[in-house]
């Protein structure tokens, strides 16, 4: 019976993906439970008002009796994406949570609109018309807040920065999704950048399977019969120019490739969807 397992490509097969899927969750488990200190956020901006002195010159706008030129709304998700309770003894003093507004800019109000716990005490001290600071008392694992700025200005001339003891940079949530312009640089919409991304990934997964298990075949692993079933015909000889080492290298890379891009796929996915996001918070940050 061993002797058979042991002459049998399929029980190699099979043996190899059980090895590496226990290597990789192994992989995962560790770096799971590694202690870790982050702090995430997303922002979310909505352009209320934009240009009008410009466009109307006697169209006069104000905010609070403020004459302005433009409004627009800006909402940060934070949260604790760590493992670990955050004290404020944690943060930097000169790095504690801060949104900073670009020169000849100003905030017209700050607020928090959203919180998981009330007890992490997060408050809103806004330092001059370009600076915000975001104290708290503490914040564990999941929890945080949700910040809404009323500024003039876009959203690319607010910055978020702070500075955690022994901890990671901060998190940015992108749903720009900057890296798909390049596979799909026709796609206006986001979210069909994403789909059309992903499904590139589906088809190139199966291409990708179906080369390496005709290599398989040609290295006598395994057979066209074992193959028929599956692929409802027979696998045709086209890589009879591949050497012995040759073939091994291309399984090697062709699995390497998918393994980059389904990772680049959750990536996609947890960004454009916001996956991670505490829901307490996402709901108030998504909200028009």
């Amino acid at each position: 019976m061993i002797k058979e397992l042991m002459n049998n490509p399929w029980a190699w097969g099979v043996l190899s993906v059980i090895t590496i899927l226990s290597f990789l969750y192994a992989v995962y488990c560790q770096q799971k439970n590694k202690e870790k200190k982050e702090i995430s956020y997303a922002q979310k901006s909505t352009v209320l008002v934009q240009n009008k002195k410009s466009k109307y010159q006697k169209l006069s706008l104000c905010y609070d009796r403020d004459s302005v030129d433009n409004i627009c709304v800006s909402r940060f998700a934070i949260w604790n994406s760590g493992n670990k309770v955050l004290q404020t003894t944690d943060m930097a003093k000169s790095k504690e949570i801060k949104i900073t507004l670009a020169k000849e800019k100003k905030i017209l109000e700050a607020s928090i609109i959203a919180a998981t716990d009330e007890t992490n005490k997060f408050s809103v001290n806004v330092q001059d018309e370009n600076t915000i600071i975001i104290p708290f008392d503490y914040i564990e694992s999941k929890d945080g807040v949700v910040v809404q700025i009323i500024h003039t200005g876009l959203n690319n001339d607010l910055a978020i920065s702070c500075k955690i003891k022994g901890g990671k940079s901060l998190y940015k949530y992108d749903n720009s999704l900057k890296l798909l312009s390049i596979f799909t640089p026709n796609s206006k919409s986001k979210l069909s950048s994403a789909l059309t991304f992903i499904a590139m990934t589906i088809v190139y997964t199966f291409t990708s399977l179906r080369s390496i298990l005709q290599i398989l075949v040609e290295k006598k692993i395994v057979t066209e019969s074992h193959l028929a079933s599956f692929f409802n015909q027979r696998l045709e000889n086209s890589t009879n120019s591949l050497s012995h080492d040759s073939g091994w290298f291309t399984i090697i890379l062709l699995i390497l490739t998918i393994i980059f891009m389904i990772i680049a796929d959750y990536e996609i996915i947890k960004n454009q969807f916001y996956v991670g996001i505490p829901s307490k918070l996402k709901d108030e940050f998504l909200e028009n």
